[in-house]
């Protein structure tokens, strides 16, 4: 019996359950009939359609599921994905799996989309599953490959500053006692990814989170370039292009071992949000303007588990012979 997190068991029931109703709503209510569905699994591209009440499977032998029962199970789905922990089997969600031959609870991870959809009168485009199950949806998960290191330049000392607790109240406490922190590195691979510009923009918005109360990444660039025409020498216009880049390639971001980036033409179809009450709906993009602009509004950065993800205490860089502290990238996605 397959096991998965809350996220990946969310984004195949978020399928199922698009695929089940053959329909789907945005944000404004306006509803849209699906006419036809896809999800590549096991290095192979399935179709789904539909005929007089039943899901047609398209495999070497099409298949027939009746809708209606389907239909019935889904209740029973959402809530074995709702009351699990950690990583955990769902009985009723594997028993639709085999009838619609589905083999994995997600889509394979070198994809850029979860699965993909063609509304009446559209394009088969791809779209993104964002879980609202449990905790906000994640855009880059937080990891020890997203760990910034900065120097640290205060009067006070590593044990006092330590004992004050979170990486936000010693961050504070720092700046509070006209101390400073100074970017050095990051993971190779991960700075790789990035590229300068963005690393070092990142690095900036990290700081600025943790020594203030901001935390929407528009906030945040709003706040360094209060009273400031230019930061690193680059205009608030680049600032927001660069990081909404950052933002746009985030389902290749989210895996920080990863260094795979979309180019232009592959902009997501939009993404699709699994409420709390196990109902589905969508934001659909137009272009990929629009989908930079919905995320850059509606992303913000989160303080991950600092003991799981080693960050937030002042220690001493051996090989760089200065006082260290790391801070950890972790941002989330509001609907």
């Amino acid at each position: 019996m397959p096991n998965g997190n809350k996220g990946e068991w969310s984004e195949l029931y978020a399928f199922l359950k698009v695929l089940i109703t053959g329909e789907i709503s945005e944000e404004d209510g306006s509803m849209y009939t699906v006419e036809k569905m896809s999800r590549f699994e096991c290095g192979a591209e399935k179709n789904y359609t539909w005929e007089d009440g039943n899901i047609i499977v398209h495999s070497l032998l099409d298949q027939k599921v009746d809708t209606a029962l389907l239909n019935l199970l889904l209740p029973d789905m959402f809530n074995e994905i709702k009351s699990g922990k950690g990583s955990y089997s769902c009985p009723v969600m594997e028993k639709v799996m085999q009838l619609l031959n589905i083999e994995r609870i997600k889509s394979a991870s070198s994809n850029k989309d979860d699965f993909k959809i063609k509304f009446k009168n559209s394009k088969l485009r791809g779209y993104n599953v964002k879980s609202k199950i449990g905790h906000s949806a994640g855009i880059i998960n937080a990891s020890r490959r997203t760990n910034f290191v900065f120097e640290v330049d205060c009067p006070l000392s590593n044990a006092e500053l330590n004992r004050l607790g979170g990486p936000k109240k010693i961050v504070k406490a720092i700046y509070a006692a006209g101390g400073s922190l100074t970017f050095r590195k990051c993971p190779e691979s991960y700075a790789l990814q990035l590229g300068t510009d963005a690393t070092e923009m990142l690095a900036i918005m990290l700081i600025e989170y943790f020594r203030a109360d901001e935390k929407s990444v528009s906030g945040l660039i709003d706040q360094l370039f209060a009273g400031n025409k230019r930061v690193l020498n680059k205009p608030k216009i680049i600032w927001r292009n660069k990081i909404t880049d950052v933002l746009l390639n985030s389902n290749e971001y989210q895996r920080p071992g990863k260094i795979c980036k979309r180019d232009s033409s592959s902009a997501s179809g939009g993404l699709i949000y699994v409420e709390q009450d196990g109902s589905v709906s969508c934001n659909i993009y137009s272009s990929k303007d629009d989908a930079g602009d919905y995320l850059y509004d509606t992303a913000f950065l989160d303080t991950a588990s600092t003991g799981r993800h080693e960050f937030g205490k002042l220690y001493n860089d051996p090989d760089e012979n200065y006082r260290a502290i790391k801070l950890n990238l972790n941002v989330k996605g509001t609907h």
